[in-house]
């Protein structure tokens, strides 16, 4: 009997999201149809956007992750490390992919994490939580681009990246299992360093982000173009793809100053569900789940826009 509820459950749930896709299916290609021309070249500029700017920037680090997580052992900073390892309950060795992850931007530290996990250097639940904690905005991009380029002051630029700080701490509290010890995943064999997989991984996975990058630039594109509703656009964009979303928020001079800053603070928490998508192309190859990353950066997410909200209602800047 218990079995035959949870298959019309599933069957229930099976059908529901097969209804979901074929409407937002159905939605593109109605948007496709009316908007045919702009598609095209919203298409065309993302692909300049990957090519000229993401890719060049992303795609070293990628090859030298490998190296990194399979060669390396970073514990040069014992403090740091350390209290890396209290306050995430993850294991020291993996302080290193938490660092560059933050300074080089998402998703140089998912990559870096699922080869960890690879390599037999995480268990696989501290592996699922590091995905969200090192997957986020570089510390130039929050200040310089979205601080000082968008919002015309560097001091917001700043309090973003202190809201995030905030978040990702708080996240990490929230999420990790106090009575559970650290340990290595004993269950997989650390494997050998190859530079020429790395590079082929790299090309892969710098293909992938070409098409993700593409794909929503579009689609945000046909959003700007087709909605002309400030809150409903911008309730859509937010979640699609961070760059856009910023670009979206932050300019439009009819919403009030502190909104514009905690609306900044959520997509920059949050991420986007492109470079959501981009993250599971790394993790599902190495069979991590997904689930935590989506929890953790909603709540990065919240966070980090009521820490913002908050201060600038508090501070005048």
């Amino acid at each position: 009997m218990t079995g035959e509820i949870i298959n019309k459950h599933t069957d229930k749930g099976k059908a529901l999201r097969a209804a979901v896709s074929v409407g937002m299916i159905l939605l593109l290609i109605g948007v496709a149809f009316f908007l045919s021309d702009s598609l095209g070249d919203y298409a065309r500029e993302g692909m300049r956007l990957a090519v000229e700017r993401v890719i060049p920037t992303t795609l070293p680090f990628m090859i030298l992750s490998g190296m990194a997580v399979n060669l390396i052992d970073i514990d040069s900073l014992p403090i740091l490390s350390r209290g890396f390892e209290r306050a995430f309950g993850i294991s020291r060795s993996a302080f290193g992919i938490f660092l560059i992850g933050n300074l080089t931007g998402f998703p140089i530290g998912a990559k870096m994490t699922a080869d960890a996990y690879r390599s037999g250097r995480l268990d696989k639940e501290s592996a699922e939580r590091l995905l969200a904690y090192s997957d986020n905005p570089s510390f130039p991009f929050v200040i310089g681009v979205v601080g000082e380029s968008l919002l015309g002051d560097i001091r917001l630029g700043v309090l973003l990246l202190a809201s995030l700080g905030i978040s990702t701490l708080l996240s990490a509290q929230l999420f990790r299992d106090k009575s559970r010890k650290m340990s290595y995943n004993r269950f997989i064999t650390r494997q050998k360093y190859s530079f020429v997989e790395s590079v082929k991984s790299a090309a892969a996975s710098a293909l992938t982000m070409t098409a993700f990058i593409s794909f929503f630039f579009t689609l945000v594109g046909a959003v700007r173009d087709g909605i002309k509703n400030l809150a409903f656009r911008t309730l859509l964009m937010l979640p699609l793809e961070i760059t856009g979303a910023l670009s979206e928020v932050c300019t439009e001079s009819t919403l009030p100053l502190p909104l514009r800053v905690a609306l900044a603070g959520f997509a920059l928490g949050f991420g986007g569900i492109s470079v959501m998508l981009q993250v599971s192309a790394f993790s599902s190859e190495a069979e991590l789940s997904m689930r935590k990353y989506f929890l953790i950066k909603i709540c990065e997410g919240l966070v980090a826009a009521a820490v913002a909200g908050v201060v600038m209602l508090v501070i005048e800047l």
